[in-house]
């Protein structure tokens, strides 16, 4: 046993040793492994907290745009009110203008009226005192006659 027990021996440690060196190269590669996965799960994690900070950002800027919108909404409300009433305040306007002008069409109709009647009435006096005129000088005439 000592020269072939030995040998065994040696054979078997040498056998071990391998194997040693082989979980060594496996635990190596293990490691590597585990320090790649490590990367990616830092990078993962970094890819996350950004996504989180741009999902922060981006609600915020939704809450400012839901504001604007709303505060927008409101000014178009006004708006529309103010142009309503400036729309019916401008048809009272005009209705009004209408109005006047229409009083002073009548009374500018009247005043053409009146002084139709006015000269008709001067020359049918115009034309009486003329044929009382040619009246008079008729009898004035036959007088003489």
């Amino acid at each position: 046993m000592t020269r072939s027990g030995n040998l065994d021996l040696l054979d078997e440690l040498a056998a071990v040793e391998y194997k040693k060196i082989d979980y060594d190269s496996q635990l190596m590669l293990i490691k590597d492994e585990l320090t790649k996965i490590k990367s990616i799960q830092n990078d993962a994690g970094d890819v996350e907290t950004n996504l989180k900070e741009n999902i922060r950002k981006i609600q915020e800027k939704l809450e400012a745009e839901k504001e604007t919108f709303h505060k927008l909404s409101q000014v178009t409300r006004v708006y529309n009110s103010i142009l309503k009433a400036a729309t019916d305040h401008m048809g009272q306007s005009i209705k009004s203008i209408n109005d006047q002008f229409e009083h002073e069409r009548i009374l500018t109709e009247e005043a053409e009226a009146k002084e139709k009647v006015e000269n008709k009435m001067e020359t049918d006096d115009a034309t009486s005192k003329d044929s009382a005129f040619n009246e008079e000088k008729k009898w004035q005439v036959v007088d003489q006659v």
